[in-house]
């Protein structure tokens, strides 16, 4: 039988070579495979699709009796597939003018497919909203961050995702406070702990993400505006471009916040943390040496000056949660390819 075959189906038919009476087995796999559908999509835009072939397979009243030879890409046939094929045939060949057992035969055929599928695996990503307390006047960067990014975490689609977030910790250094560019509040360590930053890219770096996003709040730039920063010299640092540009597009056309553009963390000239292999000035959670995320980006989203009271409003972290969640989907989209 295929690996995530039917047994069930099998063991009726082979005992009973009965297929009306396998009716009720399907329609409990219809139930099953609507339910399972994320399993299997290859995308979240697809899952719709999907449940809508499932749905609509018995109002589709002709499969040709050949279906049962025909080879399907992706399919693994495994030694029931015999049996699998008589169901088919005798769906098609002994009941022809059967308008019920055609129908019964499309859902079968499109379930077989489903079944032999691969399940897709879920992308998996990882946010670490700022745990900074101490930026901005009467202003806490952490709260505002993480309304944010629990706000992206909960709008669809879904996918298999973390929050790193050290706040509140004592067992960490800096664990509500420090900048991401400074050595002491990032790699050092003090009294023989590591930093806030550290335990967090740490704690992603056991999730192995594929994708690694990091949203903070920019300060005495006064502009109401977003930012985003990808790394220096990194490997993937076009894929990292167009993806910090597609969620830095994706906030500002969903709310007020002018869109500044990316930039390489290398470009701030920010205080003295560098990346060993080029030298140079950057963000220690965007650094290839420290993080092992392949897409890793970093968001600057308004100015704790010129956008206090913007950016404390619950409903525009709501907002710009579901505007990052929205570009994060359409970039997984434009690069997974379609099956």
């Amino acid at each position: 039988m295929f690996e995530r075959g039917m047994p069930e189906i099998v063991a009726h038919y082979s005992e009973h070579k009965d297929l009306v009476a396998l009716n009720a087995i399907y329609e409990s796999l219809l139930v099953s495979y609507l339910d399972d559908v994320e399993k299997y999509a290859q995308h979240p835009s697809q899952v719709d699709y999907i449940r809508h072939a499932i749905r609509s397979s018995f109002a589709e009243p002709s499969l040709l009796p050949g279906i049962a030879d025909r080879k399907i890409p992706g399919m693994d046939r495994g030694a029931d597939w015999p049996i699998m094929k008589a169901i088919l045939r005798e769906s098609c060949i002994l009941y022809p003018q059967t308008a019920y057992m055609k129908q019964l035969t499309a859902l079968l055929f499109l379930i077989v497919c489903i079944a032999s599928a691969p399940p897709r695996k879920k992308t998996v990503v990882v946010w670490q909203p700022s745990h900074q307390t101490n930026t901005g006047k009467n202003f806490s960067e952490a709260a505002v961050c993480n309304g944010i990014a629990e706000a992206a975490i909960a709008s669809a689609p879904r996918m298999k995702e973390y929050k790193v977030w050290s706040l509140g910790r004592t067992d960490v250094h800096n664990a509500d406070s420090g900048s991401n560019t400074v050595v002491a509040h990032t790699s050092a360590l003090v009294d023989g702990k590591i930093s806030g930053y550290a335990w967090e890219v740490k704690q992603s770096n056991k999730e192995k993400p594929d994708v690694f996003i990091a949203v903070h709040n920019n300060g005495g730039t006064r502009r109401h505006a977003v930012w985003g920063y990808i790394h220096y010299g990194d490997a993937h640092e076009a894929e990292n471009r167009d993806l910090a540009a597609t969620l830095i597009a994706s906030i500002a056309a969903a709310t007020t916040l002018e869109n500044r553009g990316v930039l390489l963390d290398s470009s701030t000239g920010r205080n003295d943390y560098r990346c060993a292999s080029t030298g140079k000035l950057s963000f220690y959670s965007l650094d290839e040496h420290v993080n092992t995320a392949p897409i890793r980006v970093l968001l600057e989203i308004g100015d704790n000056g010129v956008s206090y009271d913007f950016l404390r409003d619950p409903a525009n972290q709501q907002k710009i949660g579901e505007a990052i969640k929205k570009g994060l989907a359409q970039w997984l989209e434009k690069r997974t390819p379609a099956i």
